[in-house]
């Protein structure tokens, strides 16, 4: 979010995050927020001003500096050269190839443990219910999205 001399945000981001407000709490928090590109860092400056508003955030490619501070995804990231990712596109013929990139992600040792873990679970799925959200994820979580080739530029203009 771009901010003014004032130290405001411009008109069309203070649109943007309060129609984001309004549309959350119309909804009822907490909220699962998926944000798209510039929805991306959206929803991430509002899940960080109303954090218990938000259950969980995905970004998707949001341009957000992942390696500003440590977390579970620039540890995963960090070992990842410019090298593999030219592979990776070399071998998607041109795409980033979803089945390639779920090879990269952590997992849990066991897939029980990422269901439990993912569905929030209390242990293995134990109930009808549990056992249909658990089919749903599983599907869910085998789909993967294949990517045209990313253009990375750093600070200085230079593609990485």
């Amino acid at each position: 979010m771009e901010v003014g001399d004032d130290g405001d945000p411009p008109p069309h981001d203070r649109y943007a995050a309060a129609a984001l407000s309004v549309a959350v709490d119309d909804t009822g928090s907490p909220v699962d927020l998926i944000g798209l590109c510039q929805g991306g860092w959206l929803s991430l400056v509002y899940a960080a001003r109303f954090p218990r508003k938000v259950r969980r955030l995905v970004l998707a490619g949001a341009p957000v500096d992942i390696t500003a501070a440590p977390s579970v995804l620039s540890t995963a990231a960090n070992p990842i050269t410019g090298v593999m990712i030219d592979e990776l596109i070399r071998l998607g013929d041109g795409l980033v190839r979803g089945r390639h990139m779920a090879n990269l992600w952590p997992r849990e040792l066991d897939e029980t443990s990422r269901v439990v873990e993912s569905l929030q679970l209390a242990g293995p799925p134990a109930t009808d219910a549990e056992r249909r959200a658990e089919a749903i994820f599983t599907r869910w979580d085998r789909r993967t999205l294949d990517l045209p080739e990313p253009t990375l530029w750093n600070l200085n203009g230079d593609r990485l």
